[in-house]
């Protein structure tokens, strides 16, 4: 996980290194990626897991077997195809050692507490993967892929004065970057990040007299804050997220 965090820090600072002991102000893609990339990387990439969670065992997300099903089951192509997607995604994940499927029957409670007896497919998460691991309120599973970050640069305007401000309107393309190892280019592809984050996205930077800086978000403050809930999450000590 330290190595992982390392490499973040790496990432961010690539800009600047490629730049040497270039102007920090100057508007140019390094700089603006480099700004861009402080603001962004506080946000987490996270992906759903597959499958629903199960009513009777915490942490567990099953998958109904439609294929086990009679025949007396109306069961839409829609449907079948929503299974054999979150099953395949399902196998992706145990091939990279995140989760492991068991096939077989699982007991569901309903509204009413009664419990009934279904057949399907219980996804359970590996232990070494638990910093990567969220667990909503509802008992949903979310997967931390990594953060947002910039994939590329696609234009930006002059700088001009604004209001007293100098400022530049920059369009991009956002990625998932710093990616625990079992985030595969497959994982990131099947989970539909990507589609979410397909586009280009506008921003207005500001300069400031140690470069540039996304409007309205302080570049120092920011910074900070990303390190520390970086840091954080990794650690598994969220404490210290609140403490700085």
């Amino acid at each position: 996980m330290k190595k992982i965090f390392l490499l973040l820090i790496a990432f961010l600072s690539f800009g600047g290194l490629l730049t040497g002991c270039s102007d920090p102000t100057a508007a140019n893609k390094e700089n603006f990626t480099d700004a861009l990339n402080t603001a962004l990387v506080s946000k987490q990439a996270l992906i759903p897991s597959p499958g629903i969670p199960s009513t009777v065992e915490p942490g567990l997300m099953v998958i109904q077997d439609l294929d086990a099903l009679d025949n007396d089951h109306t069961i839409t192509a829609n449907d079948r195809k929503t299974f054999r997607r979150q099953l395949t995604f399902a196998k992706l994940l145990q091939s990279a050692g995140v989760v492991t499927i068991e096939h077989g029957p699982y007991k569901h409670r309903n509204f009413r507490g009664e419990y009934t007896e279904l057949y399907g497919y219980k996804i359970r998460f590996n232990r070494k993967f638990e910093k990567d691991i969220r667990v909503g309120n509802d008992g949903r599973i979310s997967l931390i892929a990594g953060y947002i970050g910039v994939t590329k640069i696609i234009n930006f305007t002059e700088p001009k004065n604004q209001g007293g401000k100098v400022v530049s309107k920059v369009t991009y393309t956002r990625t998932v970057i710093s990616r625990p190892e079992w985030a595969t280019d497959a994982i990131i592809k099947y989970s539909g990040i990507d589609v979410k984050m397909k586009g280009a996205v506008t921003a207005n930077l500001v300069q400031n007299k140690n470069g540039w800086e996304v409007m309205g978000v302080r570049r120092s403050t920011q910074g900070n804050a990303a390190s520390s809930i970086r840091n954080a999450i990794r650690s598994g000590n969220l404490q210290q997220a609140y403490e700085r």
